[in-house]
Order: structure tokens, then sequence, then C-alpha cells
């Protein structure tokens, strides 16, 4: 990131005004990621929590 920051110095704001802009139901599409194999101690809640979302 700091290398693109240096190069283009708005890069990194910009990258989280785009996050900022994302829906939830953008971030969970099965058809694209693999969602339902990831596990972890800190990933289980999320999903479990998605799922309730959705």
């Amino acid at each position: 990131m700091e290398s693109l920051e240096k190069e283009q110095p708005t890069r990194t704001a910009t990258i989280f005004e785009a996050i900022k802009n994302v829906a939830p139901s953008q971030l969970v599409a099965p058809e694209l990621f693999g969602f339902q194999d990831l596990a972890g101690p800190f990933v289980e809640p999320l999903v479990k929590n998605l799922r309730r979302i959705l």
C-alpha cells in the first residue's frame, strides 16, 4: 500500500471509500467465493451472523 500511495497519493483513500460503499450481500456471493468452507475461531461467528442476515 505504501508504494501505491507514493505513486498515487489518493489511492488508499479511494480504496477505503469504496469499501465503505459495499453492501453485505455483495460480500457473501457463494458463486464467487466458497465462504461456506471458511473455518476458525474468528471466522465462524462472522459466518453465523451472515447466515442470519441473509
